[in-house]
């Protein structure tokens, strides 16, 4: 698990520069290894209550910001309530439900920091986010989608343009962050959706939602290669948000 954002970045740097000045005009006293005077000891406590603070105002900026999610989250979701189960067919809707189970999770246990499986839910749902809202920008809409319906009116404007980006802003500076290792989650999710799709698609039990998956309208070659870009999108989306 890496460090937080570059608030904590920046206090802990802080703190440590006071320590380090402190020490280097005191490293050479007789004695001094075998005792720490009161001006050491204040100095010492200083920086603990610095790195506290950072991690308080940070947590703290996450928890308000995954509180303001959640409430688009069931916004956006009451305008789409009408499709019963079939929202399930949606990847958007799948990546949107899982950002809202993952900020649930993270503002529950705030009061006990962020565990691994929170951090591991967190990034996994912003990659598919991120996902969500590249697909639709750069492929849906210059299929022919309508820009005004998937981008800036009704639940398209909360599920693929304003719950990703506030999503991604809180996972990137103020939560916990998953190393490159955890790449094959959003990966896994992914494929395993793209797989169930083509298999409903070619049963004729649902067709699209989304045009790459329509494998009756298409040659195999073309069914490969879209799920191989698509699969490979996420995987270099994921990479990208694990290096920040």
């Amino acid at each position: 698990m890496k460090n937080k954002g570059w608030y904590f970045s920046k206090t802990q740097k802080k703190a440590d520069s006071g320590v380090n000045r402190y020490h280097q005009g005191t490293r050479n006293r007789p004695g001094f290894s075998a005792f720490l005077d009161a001006k050491q000891r204040e100095m010492i406590k200083l920086k603990k209550q610095l790195r506290a603070e950072a991690m308080t105002r940070g947590e703290r900026m996450a928890v308000a910001l995954n509180i303001i999610l959640i409430l688009l989250e069931l916004w956006a979701a009451r305008m789409v309530a009408s499709r019963g189960w079939k929202n399930l067919i949606f990847y958007t809707q799948l990546s949107n439900a899982l950002t809202a189970l993952s900020s649930l999770a993270l503002v529950g246990a705030s009061a006990f920091g962020q565990s691994s499986g929170v951090t591991a839910l967190r990034y996994t749902s912003v990659c598919m986010m991120v996902m969500t809202a590249v697909v639709t920008a750069a492929i849906l809409v210059p299929m022919g989608g309508d820009p005004k319906m998937l981008l800036w009116g009704g639940s398209g404007l909360y599920h693929h343009v304003l719950c990703p980006a506030l999503t991604t802003v809180s996972y990137l500076f103020f939560e916990n962050h998953a190393g490159p290792g955890m790449i094959w989650l959003p990966m896994t999710v992914t494929l395993v959706y793209g797989l169930i799709m083509l298999w409903l698609n070619w049963k004729r039990i649902v067709d699209g939602p989304y045009p790459f998956f329509r494998v009756h309208h298409q040659s195999l070659v073309a069914t490969v290669i879209w799920m191989a870009a698509l699969v490979g999108m996420v995987g270099l989306i994921s990479w990208a948000i694990s290096l920040c």
